[in-house]
């Protein structure tokens, strides 16, 4: 773990890696409206500026602007769980920069990939790229503890976001259900069909993939029309299995869609 920096060289050591800082409220995440009356339009990599911005408020934390440099990935405490179930079924996150959060959580940063922000697209993580910031190491949180590096942007380079991370950012399959269907979360069975389900789509052959996937997502959609699955675990799950097999994001997206909706229009329950 490196140093923990003090917020003003820690602005000046992003600005000259080409990374555009702005400064937030002391001990929070806004952007600090006294200096940057634009708010995220101010971010700038002159030293000037920062020099100036930091001699007006010496304890400003420091914004990272995203989408510019780089890309960022925010895990919060309750993401660890749902991003550790997706990693068992793809494979680890490439390592690049990593920031810890003092609200036990993290900062991935990757290549810039051209996406907006989204947030909740896995349950307790957000996307911050284009028009978006995170408070970068050399920070405190509200909470008094300090934001710092585990892998500083010195000891690993910026690498490009796995495939399937991107792929879940992208718009979801949508599916409507019927107005009396009340999920009941799940239990021990339905568990059992996603990972059946997935597990065929994951290790479906070449040739066989896109039927296998339309045949999962039928099955699964009929067990959330019939309130036993919810849609949203539904669809997290076979897209990461739709991106192991080696089916493209758009093309997953569009079987998992129609297999989905036919589900639903035969809805079955389970059997406790």
């Amino acid at each position: 773990m490196t140093a923990i920096l003090c917020p003003l060289t820690a602005a000046l050591d992003y600005a000259r890696r080409g990374w555009p800082v702005l400064p937030c409220e002391p001990h929070g995440k806004r952007p600090l409206g006294s200096l940057v009356r634009n708010g995220l339009k101010d971010s700038t990599c002159d030293d000037d500026i920062i020099r100036q911005w930091w001699a007006r408020e010496p304890a400003a934390n420091v914004g990272l602007l995203t989408g510019v440099a780089f890309d960022a990935f925010d895990v919060d405490r309750a993401g660890w769980g749902p991003l550790a179930r997706l990693v068992a079924q793809q494979g680890c996150l490439a390592v690049g920069p990593i920031a810890l959060t003092p609200g036990d959580g993290a900062h991935y940063l990757f290549e810039c990939t051209g996406l907006g922000n989204r947030a909740g697209f896995i349950p307790g993580c957000d996307w911050r790229g284009k028009g978006g910031y995170v408070v970068g190491a050399g920070s405190v949180h509200p909470n008094g503890g300090a934001y710092e590096w585990a892998i500083g942007p010195d000891e690993a380079p910026l690498v490009p976001a796995p495939a399937w991370l991107v792929g879940l950012h992208s718009p979801r399959p949508q599916m409507r259900l019927p107005s009396s269907v009340q999920p009941v979360g799940g239990n021990a069975y339905s568990r059992r069909a996603i990972e059946g389900e997935c597990g065929k789509v994951a290790l479906s052959p070449e040739g066989a993939r896109n039927d296998t996937l339309n045949s999962a997502a039928f099955a699964l959609g009929q067990l959330v029309a019939g309130g036993a699955l919810d849609v949203d675990d539904v669809i997290d799950s076979l897209l990461v299995a739709a991106t192991r097999a080696g089916l493209g994001d758009t093309e997953a997206r569009r079987t998992i869609a129609s297999g989905l909706k036919a589900g639903a229009d035969q809805p079955r329950g389970v059997v406790a």
